[in-house]
C-alpha cells in the first residue's frame, strides 16, 4: 500500500509539472499570471538556504520574463488546474474592486493603461508581491530567537523596480556599471500602483475586511471615518497590521475578494494570528523606551509593498490623482 501511494503521489505531480509547462506553452496565460500562480512555490524553495535565495533575487534582476522562465522550469515547481481558476476569480475580483475605487476619470488620463482600468499587470504585481514576501512578513512577525528565512528589503525592492517596470524600460546602465531605470510610458504601471497602495479607499478596503473577520477592531472604522491623514500619518501598529494581511499573497486576498461565508477558516485563523503577533509586539515596542528612528529601522525589515513601490517610484506620485474619498 505504501508503494501505491508513493507512486500515486508521482503520478499527480508529473501531470501537474505538464499543466505548468502547458500553461506556460499558451498564449492564452501570461507571464504574469504563471508567476503569480507559482510566485509561492518558488519563494519557499528559494528560502531553503541562502545560494537560494541570492540566485533568486539575481532572477529577480532580469524582468518578469526572466522570473517567469524561472519558474516554469525549475522542476520543485508545479501547477493544478484548481490554482489557475482561483487565481483566475481572484483576480477578476481583486481588478474589479480596484477599478471601482479609482473611477472611469482617473483611468482614462493614465498612458497606456488597460481599458477596464489600471490594468492586469498591476493587479498580479499586489498577488506576486504577497506571494514572494509572505514568509518574510511572517519572519519579521515571529520571534527574533527563531531566526525564520526571508528576503531582505533589496530583495524586494529588485522585484519591484525590474518584474513591475516592463524590460523595455531598463535601456542603460552608468558609468559603474549599475541598472539606470529610464522613464518611459509603461511606467504608468508602476505610478498606478503607488497611488492605489496609498490612497484611502484602499486603506478603507482592507479596514472593512478586519472588521468583517473581528467585531473587537472597532476603532478601526472610527479612526478611517475621521481624515486622519496620510498612509504615514496613521500608527505603525495598524499599518504593520493592514500589510501583513495584504503580504499574505493570494489566500489572503480572500478577505477583500470573498464574503464573510467565502473566506476559509485558515484565512481568518491567520489574520487573527498576524493581529496577536502585531499586538505582542507593540507591546515590545511599548514597554521599552525607543526613538521613532529606531523604530523605522526596525519596521524596514517587514515587507511594506506602498512603501517599497513609493521608493522606485520614477514619476511624482501627483501626477495622477485617485479620489481620496469614495
Amino acid at each position: 500500500m505504501p508503494a501505491t501511494a508513493r507512486e500515486l503521489c508521482h503520478v499527480c505531480q508529473n501531470v501537474s509539472k505538464t499543466i505548468l509547462l502547458l500553461a506556460g506553452a499558451s498564449e492564452r496565460f501570461s507571464p504574469h499570471f504563471l508567476v503569480a500562480a507559482t510566485a509561492g512555490q518558488i519563494s519557499r524553495w528559494a528560502l531553503r538556504n541562502n545560494e537560494d535565495t541570492v540566485q533568486l533575487q539575481k532572477v529577480f534582476q532580469g524582468g518578469i520574463n526572466s522570473l517567469y522562465n524561472f519558474c516554469i522550469n525549475n522542476p520543485n515547481i508545479s501547477l493544478t488546474m484548481e490554482d489557475i481558476r482561483r487565481l483566475h476569480q481572484t483576480v477578476n475580483r481583486l481588478g474589479d474592486q480596484i477599478d471601482e475605487m479609482t473611477g472611469d476619470e482617473w483611468y482614462r488620463s493614465v498612458n497606456n493603461s488597460w481599458k477596464g482600468g489600471i490594468g492586469p499587470i498591476a493587479v498580479f504585481s499586489i498577488i506576486i508581491y504577497g506571494e514572494l514576501f509572505a514568509s518574510s512578513m511572517q519572519a519579521f512577525l515571529e520571534s527574533e530567537e527563531k531566526l525564520l528565512p526571508s528576503f531582505d528589503m533589496r530583495a524586494r525592492l529588485d522585484y519591484i523596480k525590474y518584474c513591475i517596470i516592463p524590460d523595455d524600460a531598463i535601456e542603460k546602465k552608468d558609468v559603474l556599471g549599475s541598472v539606470v531605470l529610464v522613464q518611459n510610458t509603461h511606467s504608468s504601471y508602476l505610478v498606478s500602483l503607488r497611488k492605489v497602495l496609498h490612497c484611502r479607499p484602499w486603506r478603507r478596503m482592507w479596514a472593512k475586511a478586519i472588521r468583517m473577520i473581528d467585531r473587537n477592531f472597532e476603532e478601526a472604522e472610527q479612526e478611517e471615518d475621521e481624515d486622519i491623514g496620510g498612509y504615514h500619518d496613521e500608527p505603525w501598529s495598524r499599518r504593520l497590521y493592514r500589510n501583513a494581511l495584504q503580504t499574505q499573497g493570494l489566500e489572503g486576498m480572500q478577505l477583500v475578494t470573498l464574503p464573510k461565508e467565502g473566506i476559509s477558516k485558515e484565512c481568518r485563523d491567520q489574520a487573527l494570528r498576524i493581529k496577536q503577533q502585531v499586538e505582542l509586539l507593540q507591546k515590545k515596542f511599548d514597554d521599552v523606551t525607543h526613538s521613532s528612528l529606531e523604530l523605522e529601522t526596525r519596521l524596514e525589515d517587514a515587507p511594506d509593498p506602498a512603501k517599497e513601490v513609493k521608493a522606485c517610484s520614477v514619476r511624482p506620485i501627483n501626477e495622477y490623482e485617485i479620489p481620496e474619498e469614495m
